[in-house]
């Protein structure tokens, strides 16, 4: 918006002359319109100038380059009114204000969370991409301000709106179809995401971490768990296996997954019944045995299942074990393996019998922690 020359008298009584380039923005009536305007003006690099306009509101206008540099030239200088008054403006301050304009200045308004929305509407334009991305997280940051940040060029800044506790449902659905999986896992953590968005999110297509954080909540939504109990990534599927609270259904049918990962997650799962830990006592995949055999919060009725084992480590984790039964260590005592006998002898369900039997080993550790177990009766 280019207005006709303004005439500057400077201390050398010279005119030189001064164009107003354009209206930064306008920040209405009375001595609240006045103050916002200067504010802002300490926050654009150069020169600005403050204008009365025709209806009593305050207006903030930038000057030329060339303009700005014959200013800087001068110790003082006057703009005449009458100029100003021709094209119906009033001059109301002309503002260098350097020493606040400064990079520090700056960011410290930007994080500040009692800054003004007209302040922070100027720091949305600031051309630091870490300025912007402070104005999305401001506490204090206004809808319009994060809808014209949800579209900014920087994925920082685009990622800091999809977090923000202010940003609205609508926004947050627009923000689901970014480009970028750093927005959209914003977007799936945010707890005022709504659940069609989510839904959407949890598509097969979608990114694999996003998917992972949808599987991460506490309690999965179930219109979400209706779509990631089939997911093809075998990670997400995982990740609700070890969910306590999927329901006993989804861990029935991630017992049976292909994936022993999977898999491996029911096995320590807190939530998993008993019926279907029996089923994983006999899993195929011998990491699944092993754990299984190893966790102390197996019941006894899936150790005793596991009594056939040919794995050297499953038996040894059943000989370790708290809740093997008698029956089952006494058993085990009969095996090949000295690491097998010695973990039977130094178990505390051993009986006293089967200690007996241990102390006559002909290894002389086996028979050394069989006497040591506070069960053996000589």
């Amino acid at each position: 918006m280019d207005l006709n020359p303004l005439s500057i008298g400077t201390n050398n009584t010279q005119n030189e002359d001064i164009y107003l380039d354009k209206k930064i923005k306008n920040f209405g009536k009375d001595e609240k319109g006045f103050e916002n305007a200067l504010d802002a003006s300490k926050l654009i690099e150069g020169t600005e100038i403050i204008v009365k306009e025709k209806d009593g509101t305050y207006s903030l206008y930038s000057t030329k380059q060339d303009t700005e540099s014959e200013l800087s030239k001068s110790d003082n200088f006057t703009i005449d009114p009458k100029k100003l008054a021709d094209k119906g403006l009033e001059l109301a301050k002309v503002s260098f204000f350097e020493l606040d304009k400064t990079p520090e200045a700056i960011a410290d308004l930007s994080e500040n969370d009692n800054t003004k929305i007209e302040i922070l509407e100027i720091l949305a334009d600031n051309e630091d991409t870490e300025i912007r991305e402070n104005v999305a997280y401001n506490e204090n940051v206004s809808p319009e301000i994060l809808e014209k940040l949800a579209g900014d060029s920087s994925t920082d800044v685009r990622a800091a709106v999809a977090s923000g506790k202010k940003t609205s449902a609508s926004l947050l659905d627009k923000l689901a179809d970014d480009p970028e999986t750093e927005v959209k896992e914003e977007v799936a953590s945010n707890p005022n995401t709504p659940v069609s968005t989510l839904v959407k999110l949890a598509d097969s297509n979608q990114p694999l971490e996003v998917k992972k954080i949808l599987a991460s909540q506490d309690p999965v939504n179930p219109e979400v768990l209706k779509k990631l109990v089939n997911d093809p990534d075998a990670e997400v599927r995982a990740i609700l296996a070890g969910n306590e609270n999927i329901g006993i259904e989804n861990l029935k049918i991630f017992a049976g997954d292909p994936d022993s990962q999977v898999r491996y997650q029911v096995v320590v799962n807190p939530a998993t019944p008993l019926e279907i830990l029996k089923t994983l006592a006999t899993d195929p995949s011998v990491d699944i045995r092993q754990k299984l055999s190893f966790n102390d919060k197996t019941p006894s009725e899936v150790l005793a299942l596991m009594a056939d084992d040919k794995d050297p480590d499953v038996k040894i984790n059943l000989a370790a074990n708290k809740n093997t039964p008698p029956a089952l260590l006494d058993k085990l005592s009969a095996d090949k393996d000295m690491d097998v006998k010695i973990f039977v002898a130094e178990n505390k369900n051993t009986t006293p019998e089967t200690l007996k039997k241990l102390a006559l080993d002909k290894d002389a550790w086996v028979s050394r922690r069989a006497k040591e177990n506070p069960h053996y009766k000589p």
